[in-house]
């Protein structure tokens, strides 16, 4: 067996260490001094180690290094001059039978050392050389090492060359063995285990059985990486290199190794396991009349002891001051069954993450179902952590991740990153949890659900918003407390119900209904039962009639319907009908105004937006507008996209659907309502016109559509940095609307009576007065909504002219800045040129 397993150890690859100057066995190396680097100060961790600089490390854990420096000179090995750099090292290693020559009386110390040397070196200078003496090798040695945990992390491969960094690893692992004793003597000597470990013949500090009770957070006369930790009477402030960040053990108990210079390269935590919770803490009044807090997974009320510490948001409290929040997360440590220490946190925001780009987090609210951002660069200093606390970074926020955050009064964020994800079937659910794949997951306090693979949120509020799920398959994201925060699904309800606008209706043998259909197209369908359809057909039996005072009837129907087998309307399934005659709606589901707000999937009825009073928009929403411009009925379909983009107000539409719920059929009934998009154009150019052939063609960074290469009509209107909007006409040319040059002044555009408006845009430029979220307030000319995907760009002063510069976001633009903003008919800003108020004082000097 033992040949065995040298044949498949020695078979193993080998690759490059896994440690770099960032991990933590090297930065407790060179915290203890094991690791000082070649006369450059390179660690050369990927390169292979020799003899006698693996001799040196283990001299140097030994504690033994000034003693190597009194014994530099000559040595026995023909082959190592005494004037070598490691004649101290390979002498005192020789000395204390660490290392041996080779037969021909050579040392070789400029050969490299395999990983089985490296292992024999070590268990020799902890005194474990009289268990592998006599074992076949390299066999026994590796056999013992691996026994006492030395190869952990690395991947030893007995044979060959050992690495740099992987020696500072395998070192690592040894730190805290506990070396062998020898007793007795002669016949009655044997060994057993000690007290004594490297760290110990270091002469490093051991703090035993510390609690760290303050950390910079908390404490300002504090650096960033210092903490103090206290027992007893005893208290001291120490600077912490170890591989662990201070709110991960801040109140804890610990033993920390401290070098000299009072650094702490290593921390032991001493606290256990069932006395260092990280839990969600329930607020309620009538437990905290008894001192008690409710810690939701542990299910259980503990009593707080009259001596604890309690921070939330780092902010010392009393427990009394607990009841102006309602839920707190964060780190609970219990002593004897009391809570003794609480670092809490209440978060102002919590989401979860769509998009994550530059300096932008995008993320859906778990509160409100909407579409939010994170500006990072807004804050001075930005904190993440994973949910048990440990350290992470903003690099490791990414699409599908939750964040839960606050930001204090010195602009500093704190950002806990959750999001553990559960694929499978839907096999039970109720209004506040799903059982996938045979395991069942409560809903969070917050969740939100989307049933069309991310393209539409909603709360999730109770079981209709996800009784569509069963039997499908989902992703479920899992906040800190392993609770249900975001449902991901491709299953949004497939209704088999036909949604549309009557356009013609005949009662005969048959009923027949013609209907406009969310494809657009007019359809004739049977009916099944011939009465089904009278209510849709006047006295003379068509559609459409003249009416009895011999003028046009204008008559239409909504209506929703489903097929029998046959392909005929199922009889009894035709509603809801809704009559419209001339201006009149005969029957609504609402007696209000409808109400939307640009880039929201919801319309809400009347003048407040509640959750009870929205209806949401969903890909299967039929959407469509019922007459043209001249008040003819002309149906047509709206875009779901269409409709989210837009911003409006109706006193004519009708809403099929539950109020609070998806809604089914929306149609407008104005004669002017402009549903489908229009073929307006609004952006910035970015590269002046090129000629292609006899055309000329400029690229465009378009609102909503990125970058793109357009043919003009005119070149002149085209030129880089134009705020411009523009229409294609029959040719497919760019033609413009308006246009603001960089040099020129937005009076160089079409109107039609004001100077620079006309019918489907317009542009003003005015000083900045502030910019709140996605409003920009102007001086003289008021505030306007900028909308979601407004292209932005400032364009800077370069001594003589104005040129274009960069494209920016939003919160880029400050106060005494001047912006062109072009904006589309409804008042929505769909591009700015801005700039910048320095610039403006070098343009006027």
């Amino acid at each position: 067996s033992l040949v065995v397993l040298v044949f498949v150890l020695s078979t193993v690859s080998v690759g490059f260490a896994a440690v770099d100057e960032t991990s933590p066995s090297v930065v407790r190396a060179k915290a203890l001094g094991i690791l000082k680097g070649d006369e450059k100060g390179n660690l050369n961790l990927d390169k292979p180690i020799t003899r006698a600089e693996a001799i040196t490390l283990i001299v140097r854990i030994l504690g033994l290094e000034k003693s190597a420096d009194l014994m530099k000179g000559q040595t026995q090995f023909k082959d190592v001059p005494a004037t070598h750099w490691a004649t101290g090292y390979i002498n005192l290693g020789f000395g204390q039978g660490i290392i041996n020559g080779y037969p021909d009386g050579t040392f070789k110390p400029n050969n490299n050392v395999t990983y089985a040397e490296v292992a024999k070196m070590l268990l020799y200078a902890m005194n474990y050389g009289v268990t592998v003496e006599g074992t076949p090798w390299p066999a026994g040695v590796m056999g013992k090492a691996d026994d006492l945990g030395i190869f952990e992390g690395v991947n030893a491969v007995p044979n060959v060359p050992a690495l740099r960094g992987d020696v500072v690893e395998i070192i690592d692992n040894c730190l805290t063995i506990k070396h062998l004793k020898q007793i007795g003597y002669g016949d009655l000597k044997q060994y057993i285990e000690g007290d004594e470990t490297f760290l110990s013949k270091m002469k490093v500090k051991e703090l035993k059985d510390y609690t760290v009770t303050k950390i910079a957070k908390v404490d300002s006369k504090l650096d960033a990486d210092e903490v103090v930790l206290e027992k007893g009477a005893e208290k001291g402030i120490y600077k912490l290199i170890a591989d662990v960040n201070p709110e991960a053990i801040f109140g804890l108990k610990v033993d920390a190794w401290v070098n000299d210079d009072d650094q702490i390269f290593f921390v032991n935590v001493k606290t256990k396991d069932e006395d260092k919770l990280i839990d969600t803490v329930v607020i309620a009044d009538s437990n905290l009349a008894d001192d008690e807090l409710y810690l939701k997974n542990q299910d259980d009320d503990y009593e707080v002891a009259d001596n604890a510490t309690l921070y939330v948001n780092f902010e010392p409290v009393d427990v009394e001051e607990l009841e102006d929040y309602d839920t707190l997360y964060g780190r609970i440590v219990l002593d004897k069954g009391e809570i003794v220490f609480a670092n809490l946190f209440s978060f102002e925001g919590k989401g979860f993450v769509t998009k994550v780009e530059d300096d932008v987090i995008e993320y859906v609210d778990l509160v409100t179902a909407d579409d939010e951002e994170l500006e990072l660069d807004d804050y001075d200093e930005i904190y993440v952590y994973n949910k048990d606390f440990t350290a992470a970074k903003v690099e490791d926020i990414d699409e599908d991740s939750l964040i839960y955050y606050w930001e204090n009064d010195d602009d500093e964020l704190f950002i806990i990153v959750a999001g553990e994800k559960v694929t499978g079937e839907v096999e039970k659910l109720k209004a506040d949890r799903l059982t996938v794949d045979g395991k069942t997951y409560k809903k969070a306090g917050d969740a939100v659900v989307t049933l069309d693979n991310g393209d539409s949120y909603k709360v999730w509020a109770g079981l209709n918003d996800v009784s569509d799920l069963t039997d499908e398959e989902v992703t479920l994201i899992l906040d800190y407390n392993g609770e249900i925060a975001v449902v991901l699904a491709d299953a949004e309800t497939t209704s088999d119900t036909i949604y549309g606008i009557v356009t013609y209706a005949k009662l005969d043998k048959t009923g027949v209904v013609s209907v406009f259909t969310k494809d657009g197209k007019v359809v004739d369908y049977t009916a099944e039962k011939r009465t089904d359809v009278a209510d849709l057909v006047d006295d003379e039996n068509y559609f459409g009639t003249v009416d009895g005072t011999g003028q046009n009837a204008l008559k239409y129907a909504i209506i929703g319907f489903q097929l029998n087998s046959d392909g005929e309307i199922a009889e009894g399934t035709i509603a809801p009908i809704i009559e419209v005659n001339g201006d009149t709606v005969v029957q609504t589901v609402y007696g209000k105004t409808l109400n939307k707000a640009a880039d929201k999937d919801y319309v809400y009825v009347g003048t407040t937006d509640s959750s009870s009073n929205r209806y949401y928009i969903t890909k299967d929403t039929v959407i469509m507008k019922a007459l043209n411009s001249d008040g003819e009925l002309d149906p047509a379909v709206i875009s779901y996209d269409d409709l989210v983009e837009m911003s409006l107000t109706s006193e004519k539409a009708v809403v099929i659907g539950d109020a609070g719920k998806n809604a089914k059929m929306i149609v407008f009934l104005e004669p002017d309502f402009e549903g489908i998009k229009d073929d307006i154009y609004f952006g910035v150019v970015v590269d002046s016109p090129w000629k292609v052939g006899s055309n000329y063609v400029a690229t465009i960074d378009v609102a909503g559509e990125g970058e793109k290469e357009f043919t003009v009509a005119n070149r002149v209107y085209f030129d880089k940095g134009t705020l411009i909007a523009f229409k294609l006409n029959s040719k497919n040319k760019a033609e413009w609307i308006v246009y603001d040059d960089i040099n020129n002044d937005p009076a160089d555009v079409l109107n039609d009576g004001d100077d620079n408006k006309v019918d489907e845009a317009y542009i003003i430029v005015d000083t900045v007065k502030a910019v709140d979220g996605s409003f920009i307030e102007t001086d003289d000319e008021g505030t306007f909504k900028v909308a979601s995907d407004a292209v932005i760009y400032n364009i800077k002063y370069d001594g003589s002219k104005w040129v274009l510069g960069d494209k920016i976001r939003l919160s880029k633009i400050d106060k005494g800045d001047e912006v062109s903003l072009l904006l589309n008919k409804d008042g929505i800003v769909k591009a700015i040129v801005v700039r910048y108020a320095e610039d403006l004082q070098k343009a006027q000097q």
